[in-house]
């Protein structure tokens, strides 16, 4: 009984396989004039002059005819255009300042205190190692007159 079986089920395999599939329905055609035709965004969206001037990556400055300045850059969904500000010059110009940096004299070592967005960050160095900002800052603290230091505690290094 079971050979009859498993000879059915491979005869219905066989007879199902030689059937045609049926063929996949064609979609109408549009006319060439709707194929060709871009969005409405796609006409919206600003081109980069010619005489434009790559000032980064990505980024360009151009001046129209009316004497407006226009920074175009090129972001991951496309050009973009705004109008340049006198704000966006200045802090090209002038390189980000770091916070002032304290120096205050114990024996030996120096402690250092400059204020962050994160709070007070404060570290101890001998004054034989201090280099450059630091030691500007030193002799920055040895020349003006003595300033009481933070009442916080100090850090155990």
């Amino acid at each position: 009984m079971i050979r009859w079986i498993v000879v059915a089920a491979v005869a219905a395999s066989a007879v199902a396989a030689q059937e045609a599939a049926p063929a996949p329905k064609e979609r109408p055609k549009r006319p060439a004039a709707q194929q060709a035709r871009p969005s409405p965004a796609a006409e919206k969206r600003p081109a980069l002059p010619k005489d434009a001037v790559e000032t980064a990556p990505f980024t360009w400055r151009w001046t129209d005819k009316e004497g407006k300045r226009w920074v175009y850059r090129q972001t991951p969904f496309g050009l973009v255009r705004f109008e340049e500000r006198e704000a966006d010059k200045a802090a090209e110009a002038a390189p980000e300042a770091r916070p002032p940096l304290e120096a205050y004299e114990e024996g030996e070592r120096v402690r250092f205190e400059r204020l962050t967005p994160f709070g007070k960050q404060r570290w101890y160095r001998m004054k034989s190692e201090l280099e450059g900002e630091e030691r500007e800052a030193w002799l920055r603290s040895r020349k003006a007159p003595q300033t009481q230091p933070s009442n916080e505690k100090p850090e155990k290094q």
